[in-house]
């Protein structure tokens, strides 16, 4: 799906109502009550603070308990993200939208998306990484959301999320390139933050920022 065809679908038609949720119960329930700082411990304690990469798959929900003790949540969000019924779901394609979803402030958001998408030097954050990021961010939103329909309420019943859609690379390579020109491939972390915080208007890197808020919202 291209990015202004995502637009179209989500932005928008994306309703807080218990009737209609935009998302499934089960991630709400998961992420209720977290903060980014909640999270980021959570990280903390899978990775034993840093020493030990992020299991890229969960092969089964009892391996999501290090995440919570809401066991039916995660049984759920499991069934949700394992659309293909593979019997294993994408890490990524999970934290990604939790990190947008849950409180905290903009740098925080940004701070941590380096801490978890962040492969390279500490100090750093690459192009390739914050491509990982938003495609990781995409493909977890075309799991987890529920757009309404201009329809019928009964047609609004039967809205479903789009599992197993992806937004092109090169459509995230302009979002990427918005924030790293052609010729800088890494940037220190906190110039990162410095680009996606400016608000200054005619800035290019306001579309990637106001994408990722409008889910934060």
């Amino acid at each position: 799906m291209a990015l202004t065809e995502f637009k179209q679908v989500y932005f928008g038609n994306l309703e807080v109502d218990p009737y209609y949720p935009c998302i499934p119960d089960c991630f709400a329930d998961l992420c209720s009550g977290w903060t980014q700082e909640t999270f980021r411990q959570v990280i903390m304690t899978m990775t034993r603070k840093g020493a030990a990469p992020i299991k890229l798959w969960f092969d089964s929900p009892e391996e999501m308990n290090v995440l919570s003790n809401k066991r039916q949540a995660i049984q759920d969000i499991f069934k949700t993200i394992d659309s293909g019924k593979v019997g294993r779901i994408d890490t990524m394609e999970l934290f990604a939208p939790i990190l947008i979803s849950i409180q905290g402030k903009w740098e925080t958001i940004l701070a941590n998306t380096m801490v978890i998408f962040g492969f390279g030097n500490e100090g750093e954050f690459s192009r390739d990484e914050f491509h990982f990021f938003l495609d990781c961010l995409f493909r977890g939103l075309f799991k987890l959301l529920i757009p309404t329909t201009p329809s019928s309420p009964k047609a609004r019943n039967r809205r479903q999320p789009h599992p197993g859609r992806k937004v092109p690379s090169a459509d995230i390579e302009r979002l990427v390139s918005q924030v790293f020109p052609s010729n800088i491939d890494i940037v220190e972390r906190s110039d990162f933050i410095e680009l996606m915080s400016s608000n200054k208007e005619g800035n290019p890197v306001k579309e990637v920022c106001e994408l990722i808020q409008y889910f934060h919202k």
